[in-house]
């Protein structure tokens, strides 16, 4: 099994399936360190009003399927500021909970970007929709493990894993102190 794609010198070339999983990175830690300013303080709002906004801005350009495009219209009137989104957090959570259940696996990864960055600009408060959006990335798992074809796709299930570990790192002082809730997802 085998996927085409660009080596070091721009020619296309199949890589095998051990290189694709050898390549996943899941690293949420040093991935966020490497994001962090020049000054060494993270930046408390996005360059646009809050991390999400940027986020989406980015996710528009580079994410061109109708789900998406559709998502993105609905989605920008409530993300204008970091005021905005805490006070629109609950119809943000529900529009992206019915989009990870609904869209097809390819269109996900901007969607789970979506998410990791909104736990972000929510920190603590994302533990009011914690389990909603675990359970939903855990079901989605299995669908998006293989293709229609049963071709494995290891680079997907590492964005749904990154997600999920976005959510536990805002997360992780509420599961410290109640660490049975978790027991749910194990299997």
């Amino acid at each position: 099994m085998a996927t085409r794609a660009l080596n070091e010198d721009g020619r296309l070339r199949f890589k095998k399936m051990s290189q694709r999983k050898a390549s996943v990175d899941v690293d949420v830690v040093h991935r966020l360190k490497s994001r962090v300013h020049a000054d060494d303080a993270a930046p408390t709002t996005g360059d646009l009003g809050c991390h999400l906004q940027d986020e989406l801005e980015l996710c528009k350009d580079l994410d061109t399927s109708r789900e998406f495009k559709q998502f993105y219209y609905k989605l920008w009137p409530l993300v204008q500021s970091l005021p905005e989104v805490l006070h629109h957090q609950k119809d943000i959570i529900n529009m992206l909970v019915a989009c990870l259940k609904n869209v097809p696996a390819e269109v996900l990864p901007s969607f789970l970007n979506l998410i990791s960055v909104l736990a972000k600009d929510l920190g603590s408060d994302i533990g009011n929709y914690f389990h909603i959006l675990f359970s939903t990335l855990t079901k989605r798992v299995d669908n998006v493990a293989q293709d229609e074809h049963g071709q494995p796709r290891p680079e997907l299930v590492g964005k749904v894993f990154e997600c999920m570990s976005y959510l536990l790192k805002y997360q992780v002082d509420e599961l410290i102190k109640d660490p049975d809730c978790m027991r749910q997802y194990y299997g």
